[in-house]
């Protein structure tokens, strides 16, 4: 019976300490996805070099076509609009592309417009999976409409007002909703 004892007690002693390990670990990544966010948000908000669109700069002057033909320019993006750049060669692109479509599906086409950074002959999938949804730019990764964005690393996004980035993201899930 003492046997029996101990071993009930040695194990409750066990779980507590594993309780207590799991709650320090959990403290953890809350701190560190706590300085993450801090850094991406410092990176962006203080225009220090960042792969992605900085907030409050102008946009650039570019001029391009959608897959459909329409032209689009700096001077086209009025009200609101959500810019979201991806690359054909991308991993973490094609992972997102159903939320993406999904996200984009939820709001007016012409106020999403998505820059994907391919060769004319590459991308169909991701064209294919968006044109329904958001008006569809191929561009090079180095080709005016990421130039006018200062965008280099993908993916990014981005909402621009009156000619304005306003907020930027590495991943459009984490754009304010548009007005």
């Amino acid at each position: 019976m003492v046997v029996l004892t101990a071993a009930v007690i040695l194990i409750g002693v066990l779980c507590l300490l594993d309780l207590l390990l799991t709650f320090g670990v959990i403290r953890r990544l809350r701190d560190h996805t706590e300085t993450l966010s801090n850094l991406m948000r410092y990176s962006v908000e203080s225009g220090v070099a960042t792969d992605i669109p900085v907030v409050g700069a102008a946009v650039g002057e570019f001029t391009a076509s959608t897959v459909d033909g329409a032209p689009v320019s700096a001077d086209s993006l009025t009200g609101t609009t959500a810019v979201v750049f991806l690359s054909s060669e991308c991993t973490a692109c094609r992972a997102q592309l159903p939320s993406l479509a999904a996200w984009a599906g939820e709001r007016d086409r012409e106020r999403v417009l998505v820059v994907i950074a391919t060769a004319a002959s590459d991308g169909a999938d991701l064209v294919a999976s968006l044109t329904n949804v958001a008006r569809v730019v191929r561009d090079p990764a180095d080709g005016p409409v990421c130039k006018a964005f200062g965008v280099s690393a993908f993916p990014a996004a981005c909402v621009v007002a009156d000619g304005q980035v306003i907020a930027a993201a590495p991943d459009f899930s984490r754009l304010p909703a548009l007005v």
